[in-house]
C-alpha cells in the first residue's frame, strides 16, 4: 500500500516539475513572441499558449505517466482538460475577486494552487 501511494506521489511531483517547466516556456515563448516577431501581447500569449500546451502534453504522456494511450486521442483530451482548466482558474478568480474574500494577489495564488490539482487528477484518470 505505501509503494502505491510512493508511485502516486512520484506521478505528481512529475506532473508538476512538467507544468513548471511548460510555464517557463510559455513566458519564454511569449516574450520571443513579442519581441523577436513583434506580435502583439494578445497574440504572443494565445501562440505560447499553444507551445506551452505542446511541451507539456509531451512531457506529461512520455515522462509523467509514461502513458501507451493513443496519442491522438490523449492530445485531443489532454487539450480539453487544458483548456477547461485555464476556464476553471478563470471562473474561480473572477468570483473569488467579485465576492472580496481574499485580496488579489491571494486570490490569484490560490486559483493557481487548487486548478492544477483537478487537471491532475482528470489527466491521470481520463487522459493518460
Amino acid at each position: 500500500m505505501l509503494g502505491r501511494y510512493l508511485t502516486e506521489l512520484l506521478l505528481i511531483v512529475r506532473f508538476a516539475i512538467v507544468g513548471v517547466a511548460a510555464a517557463v516556456v510559455h513566458m519564454s515563448s511569449a516574450m520571443l513572441f513579442l519581441y523577436a516577431l513583434e506580435l502583439s501581447p494578445m497574440y504572443s500569449n494565445v501562440n505560447a499558449f499553444f507551445v506551452a500546451f505542446l511541451f507539456s502534453f509531451v512531457g506529461q504522456y512520455f515522462w509523467t505517466f509514461k502513458s501507451q494511450a493513443n496519442k491522438k486521442k490523449a492530445l485531443i483530451l489532454f487539450f480539453a482538460v487544458s483548456l477547461a482548466g485555464f476556464a476553471a482558474n478563470n471562473i474561480l478568480l473572477f468570483y473569488m475577486l467579485k465576492i472580496s474574500i481574499l485580496e488579489p494577489q491571494w486570490a490569484i495564488i490560490l486559483s493557481a494552487a487548487i486548478i492544477p490539482m483537478v487537471t491532475y487528477t482528470m489527466s491521470r484518470l481520463c487522459v493518460f
